[in-house]
């Protein structure tokens, strides 16, 4: 298909421009196209720096007035229009926002339209007063309900050559239809606006409208080019109702595309590929490649492989082998070839490889850490090339091992054009920084044997990192970018059994619904051991800074995190068989609530009697009661807002199993004001387990509500909420 640009008016956005720039081109624009009205602070300069590697272009739009906007639009259209075959026209504001799975250039080239409309998603503050560190994506999570009124704007993606010019800054006269970008047709109340709530399917425009309190300041000074704004309308549009954390999805891509665009350059060549999911790029020189073997009790491999690697890689690069407690005489082997080595006690795969990653990230401060196993061997000079470049632009990447080619469905193979696999074997496997600050480490319940790397490339995939979902009948399916990267497999005997691959499988499954981000350990004793183990290999022990805040230097520095999360007062810790407790339990010792009371109750205070719920002993008895009554309800204050990760309901196990069936969740921020997050209505006991929300993303609240759905008592045994506290007591 043709060109896809992106047109937008700007002026003193020197704060933000990076970031909007960047988004476009990671949401599949080939070029951005700016009119810049007197900007008096660094907006242009930013801009026009990164046309070394991208096009963008920049041209001086003075003037104001009532058809400043329009005749703006008009000029881009008639300069464009011959290049393009599609324009949007977005402010830099706006986020446009797909569905998983659905890729820009394969949406508009199926659509034979005049236009496509796409409507407001309008977010708030999310609590902030000034302006939070770090992208717009990542601070700004909370929006207006789709039915807020303003939401029933659109913004417009045009051919300009079936154009003649701007209605309004919302909408065009064509000649042809305009539809969403599903290709449904679309009726307004006047041009630009829906006579209806929009319909979010397929995309959405996030509309950064108020942003804190301080940038809302900072727009009153500069003036609005169509109308002007006031103290109150922050207050009209900070709506924080919706928790919607699907742009940060893209969050890994973002940092890495502004990491290009920084990275002074020549212009690459731009490589044609219909339908291609991410922009097309080489990876900036001089980043830094960390190697990490994994291997036991092969001696002969590990030493042939590092051998090779020695001998044909080009690229700078730290390697170290991971050697999992050997009894073969590996460990002095490499120690003879000067190898650094990292490793202990046998402790399984997922824990061995946790141990690369760890040093690769914190010891090596490492760029891009591609995990080997030992009977894979690279085939020719510069073979590493691939990887790096595959791994900084997707996030993540595996091996596409001709054993499983059967599973592949589409793709060269390479970093510009990498496959799409069903199957991921886990020979080979590369993740750039950003994505393993997102999901951590190998979860170390795997053990010894298989899957451990599924469940790190799955974790991947739902930050939007490696691959892709699609929808297929029945559901979903995740597609997995491969590439050959220049290795073969040898041949090998595992030590693993099958019996350990179909538990780890089974493992596997039940995982899939809890948090995305793993600590390499699971307690402190696992913390206390691995740090030890980092420290012996590292040549002057542990750094004092980490990239992440919940990785941590020392085991004290572990503790005294958790003491900071634990709720003042909480009854310590019981040995329950959920570790993720120790992973922030914020509602341990809070106040909570019911519905109602039982008429034979001896002890009618309702507080005392909801909050048994929350004094962490599970053990299948009735915590608490509510009367006979239709659709009653039980929930918790966390006496401030928080970040919500994970809520466990914990059903009793005795002869009133059988009441808690149908339910609905949900989160307020002032106890007044529901968002549903997980609904249950299926008739069947809650049984064999906690019920867990976990996501997608998390939730901003202050309050959690559990309702029965239907005519019964309500009781429960726990209710467990995970998170962090964002402003304790505060209020927005």
């Amino acid at each position: 298909m043709g060109k896809v640009g992106c047109v937008a008016i700007v002026k003193n956005e020197e704060n933000h421009i990076a970031e909007w720039l960047a988004w476009q081109f990671v949401i599949g624009f080939d070029t951005v196209f700016l009119l810049d009205n007197s900007s008096t602070d660094r907006t242009a300069a930013i801009a026009r720096s990164f046309a070394p590697r991208r096009d963008v272009r920049v041209i001086d739009w003075p003037g104001s007035g009532r058809a400043f906007q329009a005749d703006a639009y008009t000029h881009a259209i008639h300069l464009l229009k011959a290049e393009f075959e599609w324009l949007a026209f977005f402010d830099t504001d706006e986020f446009l926002v797909l569905d998983p799975g659905l890729n820009l250039k394969s949406l508009l080239e199926a659509r034979p339209e005049a236009a496509i409309a796409v409507p407001w998603a309008i977010f708030g503050s999310s609590g902030h007063q000034d302006p939070p560190a770090g992208l717009v994506i990542e601070n700004f999570l909370h929006r207006a309900p789709a039915n807020f009124l303003p939401n029933s704007q659109v913004k417009s993606i045009i051919r300009p050559n079936l154009t003649t010019g701007p209605l309004n800054p919302h909408a065009f006269e064509i000649q042809g239809y305009y539809v969403d970008i599903l290709g449904r047709f679309l009726t307004w109340s006047n041009p630009g606006i829906l006579n209806a709530a929009p319909v979010y399917e397929g995309a959405k425009l996030h509309h950064y409208f108020t942003r804190s309190w301080w940038h809302w300041q900072a727009r009153l000074k500069r003036g609005n080019l169509s109308s002007s704004r006031t103290e109150q309308d922050f207050h009209e549009y900070d709506r924080n109702e919706v928790f919607d954390d699907t742009a940060l999805a893209y969050a890994g891509r973002v940092h890495a595309e502004l990491t290009l665009l920084s990275t002074p350059g020549p212009t690459p060549p731009i490589q044609e590929a219909a339908g291609a999911a991410f922009p097309q790029f080489p990876a900036p020189t001089g980043l830094r490649l960390g190697i990490a073997i994994t291997t036991f009790n092969r001696r002969e491999l590990v030493v042939d492989l590092v051998t090779k690697i020695r001998d044909l890689t080009t690229n700078l690069h730290d390697l170290i082998v991971c050697e999992d407690g050997s009894t073969d005489g590996t460990a002095e082997a490499l120690k003879a070839m000067s190898v650094r080595v990292v490793g202990g006690t046998n402790r399984g795969i997922a824990w061995n490889k946790n141990r690369g990653i760890y040093y690769l990230l914190h010891i090596s401060q490492c760029d891009v850490v591609l995990l080997l196993d030992d009977d894979i061997v690279p085939e020719g000079p510069g073979w590493e090339s691939e990887w790096i470049e595959a791994a900084w632009r997707y996030g993540h990447v595996n091996h596409a091992h001709p054993a499983y080619k059967n599973t592949l469905v589409a793709g060269a193979l390479t970093a510009a054009d990498p496959g799409l696999a069903s199957t991921i074997p886990g020979w080979a496997l590369a993740f750039n920084r950003f994505t393993l600050a997102d999901i951590g480490y190998m979860d170390v319940r795997f053990g010894r044997y298989g899957h451990e790397h599924s469940d790190l490339s799955f974790r991947a995939l739902r930050t939007g990192n490696g691959g892709i979902t699609v929808r297929e009948a029945g559901g979903q399916k995740a597609l997995f970018y491969v590439i050959d990267g220049g290795l073969k497999g040898v041949p090998s005997v595992t030590s693993g059994t099958p019996e350990e691959l179909e538990t780890n499988g089974r493992l596997l499954m039940e995982l899939g619904r809890e948090p995305v981000y793993r600590h390499a350990w699971r307690d402190d004793t696992q913390m206390s051991d691995f740090l030890r183990e980092i420290a012996a290999a590292a040549p002057a022990g542990l750094p004092t800074i980490m990239r992440r805040d919940n990785d941590f230097a020392s085991l004290e520095a572990y503790q005294q995190s958790k003491t900071r999360t634990a709720s003042p007062g909480a009854p310590p810790a019981l040995p329950v068989a959920h570790p993720v407790a120790d992973d922030g339990n914020i509602s341990r010792g809070k106040q909570a609530t019911q519905s109602s009371m039982p008429p034979w109750a001896t002890d009618t205070n309702w507080e005392k009697n909801a909050s048994a719920a929350l004094n962490g002993r599970v053990d299948g008895s009735r915590k608490f009661h509510t009367a006979l009554e239709d659709n009653p309800w039980w929930q918790v204050d966390l006496g401030g807002f928080a970040t919500i990760r994970e809520i466990r309901i914990h059903n009793t196990t005795d002869e009133t199993t059988q009441r808690f069936k149908n339910f609905s969740l949900g989160v307020s921020i002032d106890g007044t004001t529901w968002v549903e997050i997980a609904h249950k209505q299926d008739d069947t006991p809650l049984t064999g387990g906690p019920f867990i929300w976990n996501g997608p993303g998390t939730a901003w609240a202050r309050f959690v509500r559990v309702t029965l759905l239907g005519r019964d008592f309500l009781h429960l045994d726990q209710v467990e909420v995970f998170g962090t506290m964002t402003n304790p007591g505060g209020k927005l």
